[in-house]
């Protein structure tokens, strides 16, 4: 289920790898769904290493501008994934720090009028789909700042493996003989409940 494989990512990227070891020291773009805005557990990502992708589906709801409401306050970045601009959307876009655009579905006057009607905002602009040096200069001359695209660097699976049960019980071991409280007594029976590691 898409709830999962997102949450579960997200999980990953935090108590894994971690955002800024996975994003290269580079703003982590992390899309949300509508229950992780809400659940309140998002704040355990950091502000300076992390933006909060909102989906287009998810402009409407009351309880999400809410949420962005306090996300932002708190001093949260706010990107508006795959933007088109209408007038029921500006208070969202107020709270909204990255608008991002889609250059591959519009053409050029189409990007100008969504350029246009941003404008009055403090929103940084981003180019998505610039997979060509010429969509990346037109952008750029429209005012776009923030660019995303098979130009710049194509898409990779990143790959990693977790501890395992038993790398995490010896380090938990190893933790224990390097407290200066903890009994020779104590030691021997962290040995006796792992027959492996005791083995070893």
């Amino acid at each position: 289920d898409a709830e999962q494989e997102d949450a579960g990512a997200l999980v990953n990227a935090l108590l894994g790898d971690g955002s800024r070891r996975l994003a290269e020291g580079n703003l982590a773009f992390v899309t949300v769904t509508r229950d992780m805005l809400l659940s309140g557990g998002l704040e355990a990502l950091d502000p300076t290493a992390a933006v909060l992708q909102i989906q287009p589906e998810l402009y409407g709801l009351p309880e999400v501008l809410n949420a962005c409401r306090e996300l932002a306050d708190a001093g949260y970045a706010i990107a508006l994934d795959d933007f088109r601009f209408s007038e029921d959307l500006r208070p969202l876009l107020e709270l909204a720090t990255i608008v991002k655009i889609d250059s591959a579905e519009r053409g050029l006057a189409a990007l100008g009028r969504e350029c246009e009607a941003v404008a009055p905002y403090q929103v940084q602009l981003l180019a998505e789909g610039i997979d060509h040096r010429a969509d990346h200069e037109t952008c750029l001359r429209l005012g776009f700042s923030l660019f995303q695209g098979l130009l710049f660097a194509r898409p990779e699976q990143v790959t990693r493996r977790d501890l395992s049960v038993a790398q995490i019980r010896t380090i938990s071991v190893m933790n224990r003989v390097r407290d200066l409280d903890v009994t020779e007594q104590q030691l021997e029976e962290e040995f006796r409940t792992d027959p492996g590691l005791s083995y070893k």
